[in-house]
């Protein structure tokens, strides 16, 4: 439909229809004695008639109730199966309702890849999820063609046999793990082995409870979205000059390097507030000497009666993401090794080497 909100919109317009055209004429005492004869789901209905002829009746008489509404009537095929949304009905003779999966002409039978960088949790749930779905979509009768039919799927996308050997394991649920659950891990995904490693680390330090979650990265449109213009500040005596737009953005790891005659000496943080904020308070620090920032102290002991001067600089940013924010802030502290930081950010991340 193209909009999201499009969905809604139908079935609003749907129901208004139904009100006014069918609840309350002969064309729904036709479909009595049950009233589940009529279902719809958005957009698309499903009714049950003795004939085609009557079939034929209904679609004009609904077609000719709105200038822009025009239903279209989809007849069982050969076999006697009529498609509805992901499954295909067929009414027998003893009036019960046979059932089967049912893929459109338009689906080419694509699905998250094997190869594809995801974690192979994701990958085991896709494949589970596939078989669980034909089988809850099919009577028992077709259970067996529709199994084969996940299975050449999940095969045609690279997924390994040892997968398809066995679709319909239960799902094992750590009852325990439930009862001491102390909270969620969120770690960007760089491979099965790292997060193989990150559990054991858990495990030897008794935080086997600890669930571990990989975030979904960005997608292509995100990457890609232009940047909104910053605004602009409302300061009127704003201590970092004519770029102050430039420091509005949040999450980001920045460097601030001292420009007093040639010193060079900088140092690597990150603020999860805007930087213009952040930015603001190294120089004020710097101003009033403070021995408790980074800089204050520096501009103590090696420019006691210099005026403060001092460019920063953008060297990441994230989306709203503090763990991912001081892992990049790590590995900026170690490529750039800056003179003015006391902590050991750095420390154990020889893997982002």
């Amino acid at each position: 439909m193209g909009s999201r909100l499009s969905g809604t919109l139908a079935i609003l317009v749907m129901d208004k229809f139904e009100r006014t055209h069918i609840y309350r004429t002969h064309i729904y005492r036709q479909l009595q004695p049950t009233s589940t004869n009529y279902v719809r789901y958005v957009d698309d209905t499903n009714t049950i008639a003795d004939n085609v002829e009557q079939g034929q009746s209904m679609l004009s008489y609904l077609n000719c109730k709105h200038p822009t509404i025009k239903f279209e009537l989809a007849l069982p095929e050969d076999d006697g199966f009529l498609p509805i949304l992901d499954i295909k009905v067929k009414i027998l003779s003893n009036c019960s309702m046979s059932r089967k999966h049912y893929c459109k002409s338009a689906n080419h039978g694509l699905t998250l890849h094997s190869d594809s960088h995801h974690p192979s949790t994701t990958k085991r749930a896709i494949a589970c999820n596939e078989f669980q779905r034909a089988a809850q979509y099919s009577t028992p009768d077709n259970t067996c063609g529709a199994m084969k039919q996940a299975a050449t799927k999940l095969r045609n996308n690279g997924y390994p046999e040892k997968w398809l050997r066995h679709p319909n394991h239960p799902r094992r649920q750590n009852t325990e793990s439930k009862k001491t659950n102390n909270g969620v891990q969120k770690i960007p995904f760089i491979n099965d082995t790292f997060n193989a490693h990150i559990r054991t680390s858990l495990k030897r330090n008794d935080l086997a409870s600890v669930r571990l979650v990989n975030p979904h990265p960005p997608t292509i449109q995100e990457m890609v979205k232009p940047r909104k213009a910053n605004p602009k500040c409302r300061l009127r005596k704003c201590t970092l000059g004519a770029h102050c737009s430039d420091y509005t953005r949040t999450f980001i790891v920045y460097e601030a390097k001292c420009n007093h005659q040639g010193c060079g000496m900088n140092y690597v943080g990150s603020t999860i507030r805007a930087f213009h904020t952040r930015a603001r308070e190294h120089i004020y620090a710097a101003n009033n000497r403070d021995p408790t920032s980074a800089l204050g102290e520096h501009y103590r002991d090696s420019h006691p009666n210099s005026p403060t001067s001092i460019t920063f600089k953008q060297l990441a940013f994230t989306r709203q993401d503090e763990l991912r924010l001081r892992i990049k802030e790590a590995y900026w502290i170690q490529r750039l090794s800056p003179n003015l930081n006391r902590k050991n950010e750095h420390m154990g991340t020889g893997f982002l080497a």
